[in-house]
């Protein structure tokens, strides 16, 4: 005897997004859950010698924040060598990459010009224009932009790109999210 069932199409719910933006200072961090920002901060590295203490540091902060908030994707900036002084960097991100690989998160990467152009959907945007919509979008972060000093401005700004690249991942899911598995391009 045939039954009568209603099919149903589920949607996946969107997934909590951990977004970094390195640097072997300061890490700009914010955390996406259901679409929301949800937390958001700078994880201040003090100059740490030997190198390993520095990279034992960044590992335990980025430990801290997969066990704290249970990403399921990690969302990075891309960054360009452009000095030798910028090599630690690769080895942070390498390293930030690796706990993320460990705990079976998907990884996924932007470039800066890419993550300011969504932001502002212009080819030239800057750092500061893309502060100013995330501000729009978020509130509560415009107390961060309102800062006096260039060292206060540079501070902040791993707090807004971090924000950006979450934004932009979170934008790129639903995307794929809404597009029919047939449709997928590969």
């Amino acid at each position: 005897m045939p039954t009568n069932q209603t099919h149903q199409t589920l949607s996946k719910p969107i997934k909590t997004i951990l977004a970094i933006d390195p640097s072997t200072r300061g890490l700009g961090v914010a955390v996406f859950i259901n679409g929301e920002l949800q937390y958001y901060a700078i994880k201040t590295i003090k100059p740490r010698r030997p190198r390993r203490v520095l990279l034992e540091t960044v590992a335990g902060i980025i430990e801290w924040l997969v066990t704290e908030f249970k990403p399921d994707v990690l969302a990075i900036e891309r960054i360009s060598l452009v000095q030798k002084s910028e090599a630690l960097l690769t080895v942070v991100i390498d390293d930030i990459k690796t706990i993320a690989a460990e705990g079976k998160l998907e990884v996924k990467e932007f470039e800066p010009r890419f993550i300011r152009r969504q932001i502002c959907q212009t080819t030239d945007a800057t750092k500061g224009q893309t502060a100013q919509i995330l501000c729009q979008h978020f509130p509560e972060l415009a107390q961060y932009l309102e800062q006096q000093s260039d060292s206060q401005t540079r501070y902040y700004a791993h707090l807004f790109d971090a924000v950006a690249v979450g934004l932009v991942c979170m934008q790129e899911i639903k995307e794929s999210e809404a597009k029919p598995a047939d449709q997928l391009i590969f």
